[in-house]
This record gives structure tokens, C-alpha cells and sequence, in this order.
């Protein structure tokens, strides 16, 4: 996990307000290291940031930052590159391979770059907008972190937004760019944002829009094809295995988690699968037998429905 905010405009005066903020976080994402708090201005003073992440040793191989020559690059998530052409999940090669991102990364992610000059601003969100990232904009002011939080406290603004809350209390999530606070939103998936010198000069990019895959031609699947979807699948979960010591799973009666061990279990690619619930439910059921039937190395943390019930005036 890597905490941060980007500014753009924020008055001089107000940066380290906004580092202290950031470092209070840790009341409430103990895993953050206070250590690996950094901040930087450009030297025109327009574009502020600022980011804490959990300890190297639990990040490695992760490089969450790199800040050199000018140029600061940093991102939350998990990239991933199929190609192994560069390592994505560091920095510096995010950094030397810029202009090539939006057609090689997979994963969930969200990668910042800031130039000192030309003072220059990028960010890019991943191709479903995963890695969820916030923003505040009035007039030439921009905030934008990974913390809605860190947003409100920063601007002292709690005004809840009704159609977020109603899209919640409907559907259970908020959807479109909405939050629960009415003056904070959404980046959406898949886009490339720049700031150049002036405010004018702003440009959103969507480098991968929706419509491309409605004008995708509709065909039946066929053996070759799916074949090709499970290879290309496969070289994303490959690409993890042999860049991280210990890969951990979700493993539950669900569609998606089943598919993912069945693509490792087929390439024999070696991970920790984990489920969490109820031992009486279908989740821990499922997978417990899928573990056992698979000789899978696999962790059941319970969680029972009565006791949740029992303690939830102190929860």
C-alpha cells in the first residue's frame, strides 16, 4: 500500500499541513511506515506530493518511488508487465519506460509522474480503474489521492453527497465517479491526465475507452480462442510468481477465485490460497475441498455469523 496525495496550486503555506495530515494516517492504516514518508515541490511551486508506504522489507520487490533527476515517479497497486520487457512494479523503470505503459501494463494500479521543468504532472489510472483514486478540483486547485479521507480533512469539507449515498443504500456500492462526499469524485478507468505550464493547458486522455470493446466484433468462443484467453492469463499470474517469494490467493465458491487456481493449478505455478467466512458456509466449504482435492496449501480464518452478531455494538 502506498498513501499519497498530488497537488497542483496548493498554496506553499498549506504543504506541510498537508505532510502532517498524511503522517496522521497511520492512526488509521497502521501498516504504513512513518519512515518512508517523503515529500516534493517542483521548484515553481505549482505541483506538491507526497506519499507513505508500508516498510521496504514487507514492499520488496515492490520500488513504490523513484525521485531522480528531476523527475518523481511513484504508483499504488500492482502493475504488471506479461512482456517482462521491465519490472513494473518499480519505479524507476515505470520511469525510463513511460511512454510505453498504457500499451504493455496489466494489474490494478495508479502511477503518478511530475517533471521540475518543464513542471509537467501525469497520472494514469489502470484499464478498469481497479486501483481506485479521488479528486477535488475548484477552479486551478486539484487534490487527488487514494484516500477520500485525506481529501476531506484537507479541505475541511464533509458535505455528503446524495446521489452517492442513494447509489450505496440502492445498490451497494457508489458507482460512476461518485463518492459519499458531494465534492469529491472518481478518476475514471483507463485515462492518461496532464498538466503542463499553465492551467489551461490540461488534457484528458482515455487510452482505453469503453467504446473499444463495443465496436469489438462479437463471435462465438472456440477452443483456440480460449486457449489463447488461458495462456494469456497465465503469463500475467506467471509474471507474479516469479517476481514475488510468497503469493498469496483468495479461494472461495465463487467464480473468479476458482478460475484463478485453476490456472495456477494447470501451469503449476505454487501460491497460498486463504478463505475467509463461515465454516458452515458454501465459501469455506467449496474451497476446502478444492484445497484437499488438490493438495493445496490453504488457510481457513473463520468468521462466525453469531459472533459478529454478539460483538457488533463494540465493532
Amino acid at each position: 500500500m502506498n498513501l499519497f496525495i498530488v497537488s497542483r496550486n496548493l498554496p506553499e503555506q498549506h504543504h506541510m499541513a498537508v505532510v502532517s495530515k498524511l503522517r496522521k494516517m497511520v492512526k488509521i492504516y497502521p501498516q504504513l511506515d512513518p519512515g518512508s514518508l517523503w515529500h516534493h515541490a517542483t521548484p515553481y511551486g505549482n505541483i506538491f506530493l507526497a506519499s507513505m508506504h508500508v516498510s521496504s522489507l514487507v514492499a520488496a520487490p515492490r520500488r513504490y518511488v523513484s525521485i531522480k533527476n528531476g523527475q518523481v515517479v511513484f504508483y499504488t497497486g500492482l502493475p504488471i508487465n506479461p512482456t517482462s520487457t521491465f519490472s513494473a512494479f518499480d519505479a524507476e523503470a515505470l520511469s525510463k519506460n513511460w511512454d510505453q505503459i498504457t500499451e504493455f501494463l496489466e494489474g490494478q494500479y495508479f502511477i503518478v509522474r511530475a517533471t521540475d521543468d518543464p513542471p509537467r504532472l501525469e497520472l494514469q489510472t489502470d484499464i478498469l480503474g481497479y486501483e481506485q483514486v479521488y479528486y477535488f478540483n475548484q477552479g486551478d486547485l486539484w487534490l487527488i489521492s487514494n484516500s477520500v479521507l485525506l481529501i476531506e480533512q484537507i479541505i475541511g469539507s464533509q458535505e455528503i453527497d446524495p446521489l452517492g449515498v442513494s447509489l450505496f443504500l440502492s445498490a451497494g456500492w457508489v458507482g460512476a465517479d461518485r463518492t459519499l462526499r458531494s465534492k469529491i469524485k472518481v478518476i475514471p478507468h483507463g485515462q492518461h491526465w496532464a498538466w503542463r505550464n499553465s492551467y489551461n493547458d490540461f488534457k484528458k486522455d482515455s487510452y482505453y475507452p469503453s467504446t473499444r470493446l463495443s465496436h469489438q466484433p462479437r463471435k462465438s468462443p472456440t477452443n483456440k480462442s480460449i486457449k489463447k484467453l488461458g495462456r494469456e492469463l497465465t503469463q500475467n499470474l506467471r509474471s507474479i510468481c516469479e517476481d514475488f517469494d510468497n503469493v498469496k490467493c483468495s479461494l472461495t465458491g465463487g467464480r473468479d477465485s476458482r478460475l484463478i487456481a485453476a490456472l495456477l493449478i494447470n501451469a503449476g505455478l505454487t501460491a497460498e490460497y486463504y478463505t475467509f467466512g463461515d465454516p458452515s458456509g458454501s465459501d469455506v466449504i467449496i474451497a476446502k475441498q478444492i484445497a484437499e482435492t488438490y493438495k493445496l496449501p490453504h488457510k481457513i480464518d473463520t468468521i462466525i455469523a453469531s459472533d459478529v452478531i454478539k460483538e457488533w455494538d463494540n465493532a
